[in-house]
């Protein structure tokens, strides 16, 4: 997820994957919940840190409470 610069975001994250999707969100609320879903639904075994809320909010995960409960791992 990234509020500004995609493309500088995915450089800093794309090593010997060269493939990727993204998509556009209306706001930063709704960029989190999606990325919780993609978190929770592929549990990336290359990516064990949950997604970080947006700076500045007190959003929490919908599936794991994350930020406001126990830390749950994804699948």
């Amino acid at each position: 997820r990234s509020g500004s610069d995609v493309r500088d975001t995915l450089r800093g994250y794309i090593g010997s994957n060269t493939s990727f999707k993204y998509g556009y969100y209306p706001s930063s609320k709704d960029a989190f919940l999606k990325e919780c879903d993609l978190y929770h639904d592929f549990g990336p075994p290359g990516n064990k840190i949950h997604p970080d809320r947006p700076k500045g909010s007190s959003l929490e995960c919908p599936r794991c409470r994350f930020f406001g409960g126990p830390r749950l791992r994804a699948r």
